[in-house]
């Protein structure tokens, strides 16, 4: 049987697509495979390069490209981390006066199982050092003024990593943190040395580079609100044994993953 020109064509089209579409439904199926058996721990620099789509996602891999061939050298997939530890020294926003609020922190965050967002169980510790009018709003303020106060705060939470502006920045080690914690605060109003306890939360946003596999640094600003409550003496309101604070901070922060 003999075919014209515009028949090999053709087949020759037909093959092609065919052919294509075939490799697509393969790579799909794969693509399909690695997301349902998703195990961190087993993936392979040949799959992040074979399936950057699933495994660059929020640009999750660490290392240059090699320019000439197009290829992760040495990948180092992120969600692989499991547990991450942080320190930081934080001051007031204000920058006129920022040691009128100084806080020093540590945080802990575990990966949530079979977490494929980089979504985190996360606790701290904070220890503020503030002026008095610096984190309460109140205009009358018992004569405390610029009296030094101290409150310390543990607290759980929940964190996600995301990778917004590591595009600005071109480079897969920037990456950002938002946290959210529920606080048990304590408080000695250096006033009186009356004790407080109660309620409150810390919102964190953190811009981060990752030096190196494990370790990491970056700026973090945090809002922070507590509500306090002492026992009542006699003749005392509500108002008269509760405090309610409010302020900012910005942090340096230095961590490492394990």
């Amino acid at each position: 049987m003999r075919f014209s020109k515009s028949s090999k064509l053709l087949i020759l089209i037909t093959l092609f697509l065919t052919s294509h579409s075939f490799a697509q439904n393969i790579k799909e199926v794969e693509r399909r495979r690695l997301i349902r058996d998703y195990k961190v721990q087993d993936v392979t620099a040949e799959e992040i390069n074979n399936f950057p789509e699933i495994h660059l996602d929020e640009q999750s891999v660490l290392e240059r490209i090699d320019k000439r061939t197009g290829v992760y050298e040495d990948p180092y997939y992120t969600l692989q981390d499991e547990a991450r530890f942080s320190l930081g020294y934080a001051l007031s926003q204000d920058y006129q006066n920022p040691t009128k609020v100084q806080s020093i922190y540590g945080s802990y965050m575990n990966k949530m199982d079979d977490s494929y967002q980089d979504m985190w169980w996360a606790i701290q510790f904070k220890r503020t050092v503030a002026q008095f009018n610096a984190i309460h709003d109140a205009p009358e303020t018992g004569g405390r003024g610029t009296n030094q106060q101290g409150i310390t705060m543990m607290g759980l939470g929940v964190a996600h990593n995301f990778w917004t502006l590591n595009d600005l920045f071109k480079s897969s080690r920037v990456f950002e943190t938002v946290a959210v914690y529920l606080n048990y605060n304590f408080h000695v109003d250096s006033t009186d040395e009356q004790s407080y306890q109660g309620f409150g939360y810390t919102a964190d946003y953190s811009l981060v580079y990752r030096s190196t596999k494990r370790w990491f640094y970056g700026g973090k600003f945090s809002y922070n609100w507590a509500q306090v409550e002492r026992a009542a003496e006699e003749g005392e309101s509500d108002s008269d044994t509760s405090l309610v604070f409010g302020w900012t901070t910005l942090a340096f922060e230095l961590g490492f993953y394990f």
